[in-house]
């Protein structure tokens, strides 16, 4: 509850954060249209607006590291129910599609662990970490400054 009091009069924070997750969310699934267009899976790229999307909210759980093995599955099943409309006159269409979602699955987790990987590396090295005095420090400043300044209810 403190974090409601808190951000209710910080509505830009609230409004760049609702666009820095929306834009996360295109940048995501258009690295896995890059990808399948890649792997030739055959998909329309708008379709993968209306997949990945269902396949990280399936995903999200944490049953296994990074979703391994369910996250394939949903995958296989999603991309194997638009098979025969993706591949038409091909009679195993699910199938193919089906492998081509695995195939791309996995990509994509490989793709994800190494940014991660890369990610780790650069905080280890990072040499002005920031300490919880330093956020202490930080929000005793805010807190003077509404204090001294209080915040209005428009803003």
């Amino acid at each position: 509850d403190q974090a409601v009091f808190f951000y209710r009069d910080h509505k830009w924070v609230i409004t760049w954060s609702l666009v820095a997750g929306v834009g996360n969310h295109i940048v995501s699934v258009g690295s896995v249209v890059l990808m399948g267009k890649a792997l030739g899976v055959g998909l329309p790229t708008l379709d993968y607006f209306v997949i990945i999307p269902i396949v990280n909210i399936l995903t999200a759980a944490p049953i296994a590291p990074n979703g391994g093995g369910r996250g394939e599955a949903i995958y296989q099943h999603l991309f194997g129910r638009y098979g025969p409309y993706c591949l038409p006159g091909i009679a195993n269409a699910s199938e193919v599609m089906g492998t081509r979602g695995v195939a791309l699955s996995v990509l994509y987790r490989l793709h994800l662990i190494l940014w991660s990987l890369l990610g780790g590396v650069l905080v280890l090295l990072e040499k002005d970490k920031v300490t919880k005095a330093d956020l202490e420090r930080e929000q005793a400043l805010e807190d003077e400054e509404d204090r001294v300044d209080p915040p209005r209810g428009g803003e």
